[in-house]
């Protein structure tokens, strides 16, 4: 994570632990709706995951693939990062 990146949600709770925004543009609101639309998708340890993620913020959907890093690494092509900690 870069140094941009900020903790949107931390829980104690499986499957994942935290909520990162990628850099100061991504909102936590829609880093949040990833990492939940990543849960309910069924996360993958060896593919690509492709979601479309609605953003509260913007109003707008946007399509997002979360690559199976460590921590997963998600990405919109309008720049949007978001990490979810497991």
């Amino acid at each position: 994570m870069g140094s941009d990146s900020k903790l949107c949600t931390a829980s104690t709770g499986a499957p994942f632990t935290e909520v990162w925004s990628g850099h100061l543009e991504t909102s936590c609101p829609f880093s949040d709706n990833v990492a939940a639309a990543y849960r309910a998708a069924g996360p993958s340890s060896t593919t690509v995951v492709h979601l479309v993620v609605h953003s509260p913020v913007t109003n707008l959907d946007y399509d997002t693939s979360c690559e199976p890093t460590i921590p997963v690494r998600c990405t919109t092509p309008t720049g949007a990062i978001v990490y979810v900690v497991r």
